[in-house]
């Protein structure tokens, strides 16, 4: 009996102490959680943590590349490379003025786009170098089959519609 008054004395003040630390936290990251993280990582602190300077929402396939973007300070492995998208939001290569037609497209998520890559150093720019033709990169990280449904069925409409 004495051990059950100790054993519920115990959890009541442990639950308690651990309530406490629980709400402290929560109002502490609502408060300083976004100043914390601008000391600690001024990257994830200007994109909230989806990239958002580079990748947004779409409206018809989920999520794509922004349009018309040059940013040199993207994270890779182990330092930073430039990522380049063209007027239609895929990734491309830096500094090239882009044509309007494509002889080949390359769909896909995350490989294909070649994250944390330049452009020149994904399987896509290189094949783009190696047969000296005019390509498009569809992909985007996180894609998904029916993504990549949405997307093809959109650009296709979209090409369609303009008679190009």
């Amino acid at each position: 009996m004495v051990y059950l008054k100790v054993i519920l004395k115990f959890s009541k003040s442990f639950l308690i102490i651990f309530i406490i630390t629980f709400l402290f936290t929560l109002l502490t990251d609502f408060f300083f959680g976004k100043l914390i993280l601008k000391k600690l990582d001024p990257y994830l602190s200007k994109t909230d943590f989806y990239g958002r300077l580079v990748r947004i929402d779409h409206k018809f396939y989920h999520h794509t590349l922004k349009k018309n973007v040059k940013y040199d300070k993207a994270p890779s492995f182990g330092n930073y490379h430039t990522l380049c998208t063209d007027n239609h939001g895929f990734k491309f290569k830096c500094g090239v003025k882009r044509d309007k037609k494509f002889e080949i497209a390359f769909m896909g998520d995350s490989f294909v786009e070649g994250v944390a890559l330049n452009y020149e150093n994904t399987f896509v720019g290189i094949f783009e170098n190696q047969k000296n033709i005019s390509v498009a990169n569809f992909g985007v990280t996180s894609y998904a089959p029916n993504i990549y449904l949405s997307k093809v069925k959109y650009l296709l409409d979209k090409i369609i519609s303009l008679n190009i």
